[in-house]
C-alpha cells in the first residue's frame, strides 16, 4: 500500500510535469543542482532558471526538522543568487503530537531567513481530517501556481 505522502508527491510531480515545461521533478532522490546535490525530498523541482522548490509531506516523521535543517547545508552550497522554497505539509498528527518539532522547523526556517532574505522561502501548512491529503494537493498546486 502507498502513503498518503508518497501518492501526493508523485500525484503533484504528475501535474507539475504536464502543466510546465522544462522544468525537472524527483520523487524521494537526489536533485542536481550545479555542482551539488540536494537532500532527498518527497519531490523536488527545480526550474528552467535554477531555483528549486522542495516539498516535505510530514506524515509521521518524529523529527520534521530535519527536512528543514537539511536545505539550510545545501542552501549554504547553492548559488546566492538561485531562490530556494520549502513547502512543508503536516498531516494531522501534527497538531496533537510533535508540537515541539513543528516548532522547531519553524526556529529553523526563520534563522535560514536571516541568513537569506530574498532568495529562501518557507511555507508551512497544517491539515486535518480524513481528507487531509486532497486539502493539501489543492493547497501544493496552488502555491505552485504562484511559484513556477
Amino acid at each position: 500500500m502507498v502513503s498518503v505522502s508518497r501518492s501526493l508527491a508523485n500525484r503533484i510531480k504528475e501535474w507539475v510535469e504536464n502543466n510546465y515545461s522544462g522544468i525537472i521533478c524527483v520523487c524521494e532522490k537526489q536533485l542536481e543542482i550545479g555542482n551539488i546535490q540536494s537532500p532527498k525530498a518527497d519531490l523536488a523541482i527545480k526550474k528552467k532558471n535554477g531555483d528549486v522548490i522542495a516539498i516535505e509531506i510530514e506524515d509521521g516523521q518524529p523529527h520534521p526538522d530535519t527536512n528543514v535543517t537539511k536545505y539550510w547545508y545545501m542552501k549554504v552550497n547553492f548559488s546566492k543568487r538561485k531562490h530556494l522554497t520549502i513547502i512543508q505539509i503536516f498531516s494531522p498528527r501534527y497538531k496533537k503530537d510533535y508540537q515541539s518539532r513543528v516548532e522547531l522547523c519553524r526556529f529553523v526556517a526563520k534563522r535560514m531567513k536571516q541568513d537569506y532574505p530574498t532568495t529562501f522561502k518557507y511555507i508551512p501548512e497544517h491539515f486535518s481530517g480524513d481528507k487531509w491529503g486532497l486539502e493539501a494537493e489543492k493547497f501544493i498546486k496552488n502555491e505552485l501556481r504562484e511559484i513556477l
